[in-house]
């Protein structure tokens, strides 16, 4: 009603499951004062639960996956992300008051990854999010890959504009992980320049119980 006001936009992913979680978590948030304003919650979802597996193992994914994975789809992680780029955010800030210095990306999982994916495109181009949360991301894709593009980074100059990283994963996930790649890809973003990392690990959380929780800490 206020026309004065504009709003920052929450993008999330998994859309089909996690956008009443979400959308509830703001309102919560709000009314306890722990946001300052109300954001738009934007849920990225899919025609149904039925496809949405396959879907988005195609869409959250980049490069594609090795035969041993197991996936039948995917790698399309670059289009996806130019389609939320190109297609999705004109659409919601023609239709919408958006502020468009304040632009957030959620995602768990896979969805997670794409966050992190989506951070080191901003990173490496125009900065398109300003903050990104990233629930137990799949870090150990295709043999780590996204852990060796962001080391790379270590070894650039990076420029003064800040990415914000909320970072989680459970406490049952970080025991079953043989590799350390969650450990090892925290101590690697704690020493690049332009990225304000905040990591929680869940105490007793396994992998899919993190999702809910990371939104909405993340939110706050």
């Amino acid at each position: 009603k206020n026309t004065s006001r504009r709003y920052p936009v929450v993008y999330h992913l998994d859309g089909n499951a996690y956008f009443d979680p979400v959308s509830a978590s703001a309102d919560r948030l709000l009314k306890k004062k722990k946001i300052a304003i109300d954001p738009i919650v934007v849920g990225i979802g899919y025609k149904n639960a039925y496809v949405m597996d396959s879907l988005r193992n195609r869409d959250y994914t980049f490069p594609e996956a090795h035969p041993k994975d197991s996936f039948r789809i995917s790698g399309g992680g670059a289009r996806f992300y130019r389609f939320i780029k190109s297609e999705l955010k004109p659409y919601i800030e023609k239709t919408y008051r958006t502020d468009t210095t304040n632009r957030t990306i959620m995602g768990h999982s896979l969805g997670g990854y794409f966050v992190l994916y989506a951070l080191l495109q901003d990173i490496s181009g125009d900065r398109f999010f300003n903050h990104y949360v990233a629930a137990s991301p799949s870090v150990s894709y295709d043999d780590d890959y996204i852990i060796k593009q962001f080391d790379r980074l270590s070894f650039e100059n990076m420029d003064d504009r800040r990415s914000n990283l909320y970072l989680s994963t459970g406490s049952l996930e970080i025991e079953e992980d043989m590799s350390n790649s969650f450990t090892r890809f925290t101590r690697l973003l704690s020493g690049l320049n332009g990225i304000y990392l905040k990591v929680k690990i869940y105490n007793n959380m396994e992998h899919m119980g993190t999702a809910v929780l990371s939104f909405e800490d993340g939110l706050e």
